[in-house]
């Protein structure tokens, strides 16, 4: 769905799905804003209101093109013409929104944040009578609206003694409407109960001084009443109390402070300071806190002359002074003063706005204009500030003094070194033009005269207590508080504009137009080469390295650090805490994402695609280059996800997919075919069925765009796979089969060799989860063929193992223990690197540990699995170790060295934190044995309810994974507590409700379950467990010798 939303209060801007958009002609814009106004309307109303002064026949034919223009420089959905007649705006495939609309829906309080301007401020269309009458009427209606709305608010504010607000709002009304001294007098009553006097004074003094010079009359008796009566009450102060002007001003009050005893130095004679620097980042709040500073001065102290510069007025002499001088004249005519005949001539030709003044008027004539030259020009200027400072000291405010013309900065050079003792120049300059007025100030900063006061963005904590201040409880969390410490990097104005976006409902990732013009204005007098860097670094997703920078770019190193410095100079990016040089450089990234948004949203598309894919591609050769380096994969996706690139992201989404179903999800996995760096575990099930969906989504959609079978078959292949050995981990077997069977079927047709044994080795690893020697052995003697026809080496050391467990499950012990030996020694004969088979070997290890156990030969198994852990080390990082360690406590437990079982248990417990639920399927092993060990050591050790804890943590287990041999061995330690039950009654009191039935059934159950598995030894021990209980009867022992080879 498109998105159009418009300005039209204040200067008019429009944005076609967030672009600004920039009309060939105001008649075509002024149609658009009459159609964003009524909605709808007739071609016959339209015509008139535009082409008023043509013929029927060629309005019409202008309308005509003037809507196919509008629709081709947007689209062929924003208008509607279901008759011949009538106009409309199509609102349900465009989303449309203006300022103006939103004024009108919302209450008085918010439409005052909206209200920027009057409506279609500075917009003219030229012959169009008619739209210009219907301007002004609109203009005309939104004013009385307005102050409607405002009248409303300051009552409803001074009804609930909210007196900063409804100052702020007074001073809205009387903008509006100057002559209204019932809003004047409403000022002043606030001020009065502020204790801010002098303030209140002072707006008397204004609406005097405004209604004389404009009206020629004088306020209205009701207004000096008043004045009267509050100047009784007038005390001599410089300036009201910090707290109480700075009532509702966040996070300044110190900044306010220091101007304000530097100001009050100044009064009174002791400060050498005469030029002091408000310094910050666009946005930051330098002109607001000067603003303050100016409302908590007293009127009788010092004059204050304020005026602002402007970037596109930098080119005009004295250009900025305008306002100044405009103030001074004034000033000196009220006070009666006046000045040689010659100082009006040249003012006045500098300034001529000065004229509407009718002192000034009179006094000026005709002059040469080739007479005057710039030193008398400076030298009149310095004269009239002089007079004007004669009777009280002058205080000037230049806001944005980085564009001040060159005639300007001498004027301000004069003054300051004129004019030490009754002059002060406050001046706000952005952080990126520090150096330029660091330069003007030298001499004078050397000798102490100039002083600078650096405004800093707000910290996250004072993010987070501003956030708390303007917005609602129920909007405020701190996922959103985060949020706006991140989008905004503290920038006061940022943040201004994003509780404005929160307040209204709307979505704090959205520019409001305020901020697109901001930094449109920061970004808009880059030089081409910064330019480039940030619209690059903008196509990346969080930071950028100078070396990729270097790659994408297309410039030499020179260039790019030149614009890197040029754009840190600016605060718009910075470069990363701790970057240090190495594979990426220098790592930078913006200062706030806002920035980045605004950019990446100017980008061409063509541009997009371009950075995107250099981006990609130079990610995939440095992955090649650094096989050993950082995980590349999740980036290059996303370069080549935002271009749409279907084949680039199914390789790389099946890349990030290998890497989470890695082959750490078996007991002993392959280590040297799997790329290093990217063997990492994801713990949530969930997150890889998300990956396998998408990639089965990803080969749907190629499917139907056509892509040749060839290309797509690997991808298949690989998908395939992944998918069963997902299934076959989480134990669903069947499925995980299912999907094998297709792979193998599909590796076959196209004769991919790798996929032919990975699909053979998880059949292998499903029989060895479900106990089936025969489809253990027929998959490893398929496995063997190919891995011979292929020469891999490494697989037939493996294949020697798979064939021992095969054996060892038909209780063939012997044969079993002869291919662990093969493949330990096939495994030590492979190793090139030191460790690099350690974990097969261990694995070998432990499997002979396992015959040594089936044999009831417990200590030769406990050296063994000894052995595996001292091979396979502690620190390994396989679920692998934790079942070696389980299975030497096992071993040492059923040797009664209770002490060594325990530390044995306890490792594996710790280190079973790592390898939880969802790690493998190591669980179904050993997880009900490691809690079944440590619940019998728990209650030996008279620790009952720990004891209880373990062995429902175990039978919980088995509900959700049900295996023979756990079942066993839950049932044997049910039998062992239950024995112990018959002469501890401390012991049955806590396991009497969760063991109730007779020892005789947990025996039953026992051997059950471990005849299916074939495993004498453990029948034999539940015998030994029962005879001691006393048992017998019916029980028959099991006196045979353990199985052999």
């Amino acid at each position: 769905m498109h998105e159009l939303s418009a300005v039209l209060l204040g200067s008019p801007e429009v944005y076609w799905n967030g672009k600004r958009v920039f009309f060939p002609f105001a008649k075509m814009e002024a149609l658009l804003y009459y159609l964003l106004v009524k909605r709808k309307a007739t071609r016959e109303e339209l015509a008139a209101l535009l082409w008023q002064e043509m013929e029927d026949g060629a309005a019409r034919k202008n309308l005509r093109n003037t809507l196919y223009l509008l629709k081709k420089l947007t689209s062929e959905t924003l208008l509607l013409t279901p008759s011949r007649a009538n106009v409309l705006l199509n609102t349900e495939t465009v989303s449309i929104t203006t300022d103006f609309q939103e004024f009108n829906e919302v209450s008085p309080a918010e439409s005052l944040v909206l209200y920027r301007g009057e409506f279609l401020a500075g917009f003219a269309c030229k012959d169009a009578e008619a739209f210009e009458t219907w301007v002004n009427r609109r203009r005309e209606s939104c004013k009385e609206d307005l102050l409607a709305r405002l009248t409303k608010v300051i009552v409803a504010r001074l009804n609930n003694k909210d007196y900063s607000a409804a100052e702020r709002y007074l001073k809205q009304l009387i903008t509006l409407d100057e002559y209204n001294e019932s809003a004047y007098r409403t000022l002043m009553k606030v001020y009065e109960r502020a204790g801010a006097v002098n303030k209140s004074l002072a707006v008397y003094d204004g609406l005097q001084a405004k209604l004389s010079s404009e009206l020629g009359i004088g306020p209205q008796d009701k207004t000096r009443e008043a004045y009267e009566r509050i100047r009784a009450k007038m005390v001599n102060q410089l300036v009201v109390p910090a707290e109480q002007a700075a009532e509702n001003f966040f996070g300044r009050k110190r900044e306010l402070l220091w101007l304000q005893r530097l100001v009050a130095d100044f009064c009174a004679g002791c400060s050498p300071c005469v030029w002091a620097i408000v310094s910050g980042e666009q946005g930051v709040g330098k002109t607001e806190i000067v603003q303050r500073l100016q409302e908590t001065l007293a009127a009788d102290c010092v004059t204050v002359l304020r005026t602002q510069c402007y970037q596109a007025e930098q080119d005009y002499p004295y250009k900025a002074w305008n306002q100044i001088f405009c103030q001074a004249m004034e000033l000196l005519s009220q006070r009666g003063v006046v000045l040689p005949a010659i100082w009006y001539q040249i003012i006045a030709s500098v300034f001529p706005a000065v004229l509407g003044n009718q002192t000034v008027a009179c006094q000026s004539q005709a002059v040469n204009g080739y007479n005057i030259h710039s030193g008398m020009i400076e030298e009149v200027m310095g004269g009239i500030l002089e007079k004007v400072a004669a009777p009280r000291k002058v205080l000037l405010l230049i806001d944005d003094v980085q564009w001040l013309d060159i005639q300007g900065w001498s004027v301000l050079r004069q003054l300051l070194r004129s004019g030490r003792q009754q002059l002060l120049c406050i001046t706000t300059c952005r952080t990126d033009y520090q150096e330029q007025i660091e330069l003007f100030s030298g001499n004078a900063r050397q000798e102490g005269l100039v002083e600078t006061l650096i405004l800093e963005n707000f910290s996250r904590e004072e993010v987070v207590r501003f956030s708390e201040l303007m917005l609602p409880a129920d909007k405020l969390t701190a996922g959103l508080q985060q949020k706006l410490y991140e989008y905004t990097d503290g920038n006061a104005l940022f943040l201004v504009e994003s509780f404005k976006l929160i307040k209204m409902g709307q979505n704090v990732n959205r520019l409001s137009p305020r901020l697109r013009s901001v930094l449109h204005e920061q970004v808009n007098t880059l030089a081409d080469n910064a330019r480039k860097v940030l619209d690059v670094m903008s196509a990346f997703f969080n930071d950028v390295g100078f070396n990729e920078l270097l790659a994408v770019c297309g410039m030499n190193e020179f260039e790019i650090v030149e614009a890197i410095e040029e754009l840190q100079h600016r605060r718009l990016i910075q470069e990363m805490p701790g970057s240090v040089p190495g594979g990426r450089g220098p790592v930078y990234k913006y200062n706030h994402i806002r920035i980045r948004s605004y950019i990446y949203a100017e980008l061409s598309s063509s541009r997009k695609q371009m950075i995107h894919r250099r981006a990609g591609r130079y990610l995939e050769e440095l992955m090649d280059k650094e096989a050993w380096g950082r995980d590349l994969y999740s980036e290059i996706l996303y370069h080549y996800a935002q271009i749409d690139e279907k084949i680039k992201i199914l390789e790389y989404t099946i890349k990030l997919a290998e890497r989470f179903c890695c082959p750490q999800y078996e007991l002993f996995p392959e280590f040297s075919d799997w790329p290093r760096g990217n063997g990492f575990i994801l713990d949530n099930k969930l997150q890889i069925m998300h990956y396998l969906d998408k990639i089965k989504a990803l080969l749907a959609a190629l499917e139907q765009e056509y892509v040749p079978q060839a290309s797509l078959s690997r991808f298949r292949a690989a998908y395939l796979e992944m998918l069963g050995r997902y299934y076959i981990w989480r134990g669903e077997h069947l499925a995980g089969l299912r999907a094998i069977h297709q792979l193998l079927r599909l590796a076959a047709k196209k004769s991919f060799i790798d996929y032919t044994v990975k699909g053979y080795q998880q059949i292998i690893y499903c029989g060895i989860q479900i106990r089936n020697p025969k489809l253990i052995e027929l998959f490893a003697n398929k496995l063997l063929q190919t891995a011979q026809a292929a020469s891999l080496a490494e697989k037939q050391a493996v294949i020697q193992r798979f064939l021992g467990i095969a054996y060892a499950l038909r209780r063939q012990t012997g044969r079993a223990e002869q291919y662990y030996r093969q493949s330990i020694a096939y495994y030590k004969r492979l190793g090139e690197r030191p460790g690099e088979f350690n974990l097969h070997i261990a694995a070998g290890y432990n499997y002979i540990g396992d015959v040594r156990r089936m044999e009831g030969k417990l200590a030769e198994a406990l050296y063994y699995y000894d052995q595996a852990i001292r091979v396979a080390g502690r620190n390994q990082s396989s679920a692998g170790v934790v079942i070696f360690l389980v299975n030497a406590g096992h071993a040492a437990y059923d040797l009664a060295e209770y002490g060594k079982a325990f530390a044995y248990l306890s490792e594996a417990l710790a280190l079973e934190a790592q390898y939880g639920e969802y790690q493998g399927y190591w669980c179904l092993r050993s997880y009900c044995t490691l809690h079944c060990l440590l619940a019998l050591l728990a209650v030996k050790d008279n620790s009952l309810q720990q004891g209880r804890s373990y062995l429902e943590k175990a039978d919980e287990f088995l509900q959700r994974y049900h295996d023979l041999y756990q079942a066993g061995l839950i049932a044997r330690a049910k039998l062992e507590i239950g024995v112990r039950m018959q002469q501890d009654a401390r012991l049955q009191a806590v396991f009497a409700d969760y063991l109730p039935l007779p020892v005789e059934e947990y025996y039953r159950h026992g051997q059950g379950f471990f005849s299916k598995t074939g495993n004498t030894f453990e029948q034999i021990t539940l015998d030994k467990l029962y005879l001691a209980a006393g048992g017998g009867g019916k029980i028959i022992l099991h006196n045979k010798k353990p199985a052999q080879g």
